[in-house]
């Protein structure tokens, strides 16, 4: 009697002689994979125009805004540079208007200390001719 080729390997019950199944197993676990790397995001290149203004790199500070703060605050004792201060300010300011650099407020406070300043002069010299032609300075 010719035996079944599925039952090689296969336990049979003495008792009944029918194959017994198999012991259970546990399911097969899946093989892990690394995953994917995700791909890179390049930023999209520009089309190319020769034409195209390039517009240099704008500065974050203003060396005439800076100068001219320094000068109008050293005005409080020498009057030259309270003027020097007061035209690099306003110089400073007219290029952080435009764009061209930064530091409009730091421009502006020079204008502003060198106003005061002068004003401050102005104000000293009225009074001192006003009391020497009064003749109470003597």
């Amino acid at each position: 009697m010719p035996v079944p080729d599925e039952t090689y390997g296969q336990a049979i019950d003495p008792l009944t002689a029918e194959p017994v199944p198999p012991p259970f197993a546990a399911p097969p676990v899946p093989p892990v994979y690394a995953p994917a790397p995700l791909p890179v995001a390049y930023p999209s290149p520009r089309p190319y125009n020769p034409y195209a203004v390039v517009a240099p790199p704008r500065s974050q500070e203003n060396g005439m805004a800076i100068a001219g703060l320094v000068c109008s605050i050293v005005g409080l004792c020498s009057c030259v540079t309270v003027i020097v201060g007061l035209i690099l300010g306003h110089i400073g300011l007219a290029k952080a208007n435009r764009g061209e650099a930064g530091g409009r407020g730091i421009a502006l406070a020079a204008v502003i200390i060198a106003y005061v300043v002068i004003a401050l002069y102005v104000g000293f010299g009225g009074t001192f001719i006003i009391l020497g032609v009064r003749g109470e300075l003597d």
